[in-house]
């Protein structure tokens, strides 16, 4: 598959050598290609670094792996019809205030790229953990959550969860993704396994609603 990923730091950068080194064509998008020759030496021959937009058209589904307050800057006209995996989460101190209209993080993303197929992924446990996958220290088991209103977009997710050697949870629509948002989420930064994660989703999801 053709990824596109935009954010080349401790969430970006490792999940795109996951995916180089399951067989994907993976490109990084950046404003300053020539700054990234370390990372494509590291992450094999299946990496390449394009201009941001340019990443996006070359590729079947585009990870923002970025600060939060970046992501409405992103050329919506170039994400429509992509699926959008939003990796980013928001947090005043650095991404300023940020008006979300009473929408969860990952919804308000969605309505900034309207024509995008947004899912929430990647966005719950941190960098550390993806650097000692990448560098083969993978802890077996872990739980990643995904969710989508989109459901066939997150089944194309599913798999490239996989492929980074986390187990996929499917977490319900956008608006579920407030359990594992940062700040209030309760599920943000968890380190789970499959069957305590389905527990603590259900708990929650059901006192939600």
């Amino acid at each position: 598959m053709q990824l596109a990923i935009l954010g080349t730091g401790n969430v970006g950068a490792p999940v795109g050598r996951l995916w180089a080194a399951a067989g994907h064509s993976v490109f990084f998008g950046s404003r300053s290609p020539e700054k990234h020759a370390a990372l494509i030496e590291s992450a094999g021959p299946n990496v390449s670094v394009k201009r941001p937009e340019e990443a996006i058209r070359s590729a079947d589904v585009v990870l923002e792996a970025l600060p939060f307050h970046a992501v409405a800057t992103l050329p919506t006209h170039a994400l429509r019809g992509k699926i959008l995996i939003s990796a980013s989460n928001y947090f005043p101190v650095r991404d300023g205030n940020i008006d979300l209209q009473g929408l969860s993080q990952t919804s308000w993303v969605a309505r900034q790229h309207p024509g995008s197929r947004v899912v929430k992924a990647f966005s719950m446990i941190g960098g550390n953990v993806l650097n000692r996958y990448a560098n083969g220290a993978a802890e077996e088991g872990l739980v990643m959550f995904i969710s989508a209103d989109d459901q066939e977009a997150k089944a194309v997710v599913e798999p490239l969860v996989r492929d980074t050697k986390l187990v996929p949870l499917d977490v319900g629509d956008l608006e579920d993704s407030r359990i594992y948002q940062s700040l209030e989420g309760p599920l943000f930064d968890a380190r789970l396994r499959i069957d305590e994660a389905k527990a603590e989703v259900a708990k929650l999801l059901k006192k939600d609603r």
